[in-house]
């Protein structure tokens, strides 16, 4: 019977020292004269389990505490990776546009090929063939070619203004990001994923959506931004980020398994990437807390 007491109390002892107390209260008025020998030592042994319990609970307290630190610090540290790599994907893609519009216009000032988005109209000097002359090789009286009419394509010039004006709201919600507007950049981050959502920074724009949510403790609603990231986006290079993040959020809302199988997905399909690194660390802090949190 003690043994069956011992077992019972075993499984009851996280409940916490509240219900303890009932029980032993219930013990000690259903035994009746015959049982106070058992009795005693089952408030006895209820009491050394309060203690250890607490105890635990303490140590676990404690644990948590340290290992949400350690995380914090090595997310913030990440955050600032991806914050750099992604400042310098925005002045590699502010030099290629710069590059684009200068190869265009040297083509156009040398008459070499159409300018993307344009149709030209007019002679042209050929390969082989210098001003002056015309197929056959004789001489024409013009000295130089004529100047080609250039007509701008309405459907392309349209097409460009629309890139441009993706970028220049993804630039701004990308602002608010920065100067830690959280509210407002989740605000217009949704705003751009509305527009333009199968532009080339639509995975990153909804990344950053999650992160805006994260940043204002609004872990779940975070996490399932970040999970379209992965669903909708799967070729973007902001997968491994999102996925990691997520992580970071159900650590936060006290889910260390969840936490722990998203970690584990990074390192099985992105084992190469800066992600992976941050990811084993985290992965490593989480089974440590288990350990010590014991069964």
């Amino acid at each position: 019977m003690l043994k069956g007491t011992r077992l019972t109390l075993l499984r009851m002892a996280y409940i916490g020292p509240a219900f303890l107390l009932l029980v032993v209260t219930s013990g000690c008025t259903t035994a009746g004269g015959q049982g106070q020998g058992s009795s005693a030592e089952t408030r006895q042994l209820l009491l050394n389990l309060n203690r250890t319990v607490t105890g635990s609970m303490q140590r676990m307290n404690e644990t948590t505490a340290e290992l949400l630190t350690r995380i914090e610090s090595s997310e913030q540290q990440t955050l600032r990776l991806l914050s750099i790599a992604e400042e310098n994907q925005m002045r590699l893609d502010n030099l290629q546009r710069n590059l684009d519009d200068l190869t265009a216009t040297l083509y156009r000032s040398l008459n070499l090929t159409a300018n993307p988005g344009t149709r030209n109209f007019g002679d042209r000097i050929q390969p082989g063939r210098s001003p002056g002359t015309d197929v056959g090789g004789s001489s024409v009286t013009s000295e130089r070619p004529a100047t080609p009419l250039t007509i701008v394509d309405p459907v392309i010039d349209a097409e460009e203004e629309r890139a441009a004006l993706a970028i220049a709201h993804y630039d701004r919600a990308q602002g608010y990001y920065k100067s830690k507007e959280y509210l407002l950049g989740e605000q217009e981050f949704g705003s751009f994923l509305k527009q333009y959502a199968n532009t080339e920074r639509a995975g990153a724009a909804q990344h950053w959506r999650g992160m805006c949510l994260f940043r204002l403790n609004q872990y779940q609603e975070a996490i399932a931004e970040l999970e379209l990231v992965e669903k909708n986006y799967p070729e973007s290079d902001k997968v491994p980020w999102a996925i990691h993040t997520q992580a970071v959020a159900y650590t936060h809302l006290n889910q260390p398994a969840r936490a722990m199988e998203r970690l584990k997905v990074i390192i099985r399909d992105y084992p190469d990437g800066v992600v992976a690194v941050t990811a084993r660390e985290h992965l490593k802090l989480l089974q440590e807390a288990a350990e010590s949190a014991g069964p």
